[in-house]
């Protein structure tokens, strides 16, 4: 057997275990929000909570972060059990996020000849790059003057500054286009105000 193979059944191991916890056996602790596409629930088969943004073509759903680079979606077992013990789990999961991405929200920039970052890139290694984008306050901080955002791709989130010069507003866009055009993964091509990031 390969490495390859060997990871993939180790993978597949975990998320058979995963899929027989009990609602109460769910660490909580591992939860985290997940920016997508709202298309992916289109079908109305979701198995669990979502939230739709104002944000056109953009939603909300939560995961559980599970050994093996594995995860599993929350559940509305999962979620009325949490209600039932009068738990904020959505609030929780964000503070998780928070908590496991640290200061550094984003893992490269663009920056003016002054050093000054017009544009953060969230490309993290865990897949979740968009969802840093729900990281309002880091990014808030960051953008004083304001700041718009897009997720071309699953694993790209994008947040830039609501002043950008026209040569900088030319390149943000060719970035999100490309990457939407070009990416496994393609999920949306919108430039979004920040503030559009809440619930419908």
């Amino acid at each position: 057997m390969s490495a390859k193979q060997h990871n993939e059944t180790e993978q597949l191991a975990e998320l058979q275990s995963g899929l027989a916890l009990k609602p109460h056996e769910v660490p909580l602790n591992r939860i985290i929000p997940l920016l997508v596409p709202a298309n992916f629930f289109a079908s109305q088969q979701w198995p669990g909570p979502y939230t739709l943004l104002r944000s056109s073509g953009l939603a909300i759903t939560w995961v559980v972060l599970m050994p093996k680079q594995t995860m599993l979606y929350v559940t509305h077992k999962m979620a009325e059990h949490w209600q039932g013990e009068k738990l904020d789990w959505k609030q929780k999961a964000t503070e998780n996020l928070a908590r496991a991405t640290g200061e550094q929200v984003a893992t490269s920039q663009f920056a003016r000849e002054d050093g000054q970052p017009y544009a953060l890139v969230m490309m993290q290694e865990d897949g979740f790059g968009p969802s840093r984008l729900l990281l309002t306050d880091q990014l808030a901080r960051r953008f004083p003057e304001g700041y718009r955002v897009a997720v071309p791709e699953m694993s790209v989130g994008l947040a830039f500054s609501a002043r950008l010069s026209e040569v900088e507003q030319k390149k943000m866009e060719n970035l999100v286009r490309n990457c939407f055009e070009k990416g496994t993964r393609p999920a949306s091509p919108l430039i979004h105000e920040s503030f559009m990031l809440v619930p419908a």
